[in-house]
């Protein structure tokens, strides 16, 4: 859960609004990790392909972060 909330955190204005984006990276962070998983070949396990997909959003949040940083007067 750490790092969805740290990955909702980057693309949230406030504690609040982290909250309500921490559901949808969460979401599809699970939904992504059990379609990733879940075919014969993969050969991996579901909980850490979660975490990894979880981590990807947290990059992405940083990514959008430092050009909203870069942008701001």
């Amino acid at each position: 859960m750490g790092v969805v909330l740290a990955a909702a955190r980057g693309f949230a204005r406030s504690t609040g609004s982290a909250s309500w984006w921490a559901m949808p990276v969460s979401i599809a962070s699970g939904l992504a990790g059990l379609l990733i998983a879940a075919p014969t070949w993969a050969r991996t396990a579901t909980g850490p392909t979660v975490i990894l997909r979880a981590f990807v959003w947290f990059r992405a949040s940083q990514a959008f972060a430092a050009l909203q940083k870069r942008g701001a007067p």
